[in-house]
């Protein structure tokens, strides 16, 4: 499986491929840090973010809200690096 990934520290973007055993946050081929974890998009203003992680351990929250205009999100597509990398 792949999930399309935001790094927290840098913006860099990616398609990570992942097991049942792989665990976030993932470390970013560009800065290095631990830093990765899962794109979503929203669909009323089509932001794509990376959520902010929440507990401890992080972990992304269950339905994450767009951090511009609140709406929940849905995982983002490989198709949304571009897009993203544009706003």
């Amino acid at each position: 499986m792949e999930l399309v990934v935001g790094c927290r520290s840098c913006g860099h973007q990616w398609v990570q491929k992942v097991t049942l055993e792989t665990d976030s946050p993932f470390v970013c081929p560009k800065c290095g840090q631990a830093a990765g974890w899962q794109l979503f998009n929203c669909s009323q203003c089509k932001k794509t973010f990376v959520p902010e992680p929440v507990g401890d351990p992080p972990r992304l929250p269950i339905i994450p809200s767009c951090p511009t205009c609140g709406q929940a999100a849905s995982p983002a597509a490989e198709s949304d690096i571009a897009k993203a990398g544009a706003q």
